[in-house]
C-alpha cells in the first residue's frame, strides 16, 4: 500500500491477489467473497479474473 493508503498495482500486488483467486476459486467462493477476503475491491479483482481466465486457470461460473 502506498502511503495514502491505496492498494498499488504492482507485480507483487497481482501476484497475492492472483494467489487469492486460485486459492479460493473452489465454486463455492464467487469473486465478491474473494475481494472481501483479502479486503480488496472486485474492480481491483476484475483484471486479475480476466487473466486467470484466459490462462485457462479459471473459468466463470454460470451465473456470471
Amino acid at each position: 500500500k502506498d502511503s495514502s493508503n491505496h492498494v498499488t498495482d504492482d507485480g507483487r500486488e497481482l501476484l497475492e491477489r492472483a494467489l487469492w483467486l486460485l486459492n479460493y476459486s473452489d465454486g463455492t467462493c464467487d469473486v465478491v467473497d474473494i475481494a472481501d477476503r483479502c479486503d480488496r475491491s472486485v474492480a481491483q479483482m476484475v483484471p486479475v479474473v480476466d487473466r486467470l481466465e484466459m490462462a485457462g486457470l479459471i473459468r466463470r461460473g454460470q451465473g456470471a
